[in-house]
């Protein structure tokens, strides 16, 4: 059996390491979609329903458009992972499987991307990059086993200013951990938009390797977790 743990406390998707990853891949996606495509987000839908309704308000269908493309593909690439789930599971292969392929096909999708840009195809590329943000929401949503989502830091904000009191005026040591562990979700998140934001400014539009090379340092202590636990295994 694969051991998939860190430090025995639980799969490897769930560890906060993994889901820094994860974050700082959501961050760099909408911080590079925003720069380069008309300030649509890739993956935080909510504020794209927020500049909808604002343009739809001003009337300006042109404007409003190109966010309900945005929201259109994510609910597509949402579909579509939700149908890639069903098809594994039918199959009998691992979760372990299913979430590395959904790696995968985040790098193709943004690869699609990046490839798109050249040719000038207007909102297109952002619809493409929706696809892959919607993939890693519909894969990843558990940290150590509580609901969590790296597209979003409004309910992360909240916890940690829960947690932080709880820990400070009513010295909770559980909640110690929780705030230092959703702190490292939020600076993870904002330092993917600050990389991209750098990576923008000297690389243009090839900023968007930040978020494949967030993706391929996933993959890598995902594969890497495996091997411990296989030579473990072994060992033992």
């Amino acid at each position: 059996m694969t051991d998939n743990s860190e430090n025995n406390t639980g799969p490897i998707y769930e560890t906060v390491l993994f889901a820094s990853l994860l974050t700082m891949t959501a961050g760099a996606l909408d911080a590079y979609s925003y720069l380069l495509h008309n300030e649509v987000f890739a993956g935080l839908q909510t504020g794209n329903l927020i500049l909808l309704g604002l343009h739809l308000g001003r009337g300006d269908l042109d404007g409003a458009g190109q966010y309900a493309l945005s929201i259109g593909a994510f609910i597509f690439g949402t579909i579509l992972v939700r149908f890639f789930q069903h098809q594994i599971k039918r199959a009998g292969r691992s979760d372990d499987f299913r979430k590395r392929w959904v790696m995968v096909y985040q790098l193709v999708v943004i690869a699609i991307a990046l490839a798109m840009y050249p040719f000038k195809l207007g909102h297109l590329p952002t619809a493409v990059m929706a696809l892959a943000a919607a993939a890693e929401l519909q894969e990843f949503r558990r940290l150590h086993g509580d609901p969590f989502t790296p597209l979003m830091m409004t309910g992360n904000v909240r916890k940690v200013s829960e947690a932080g009191l709880d820990w400070l005026r009513y010295h909770d040591p559980q909640a110690r951990r929780v705030a230092a562990e959703t702190i490292t979700i939020i600076l993870s998140f904002a330092g993917g938009g600050f990389i991209t934001g750098l990576m923008v400014r000297v690389i243009g539009p090839w900023a968007l390797v930040v978020p494949m090379v967030t993706i391929v340092l996933a993959l890598g202590v995902d594969i890497y977790k495996q091997k411990q636990g296989e030579l473990a295994e072994h060992a033992s």
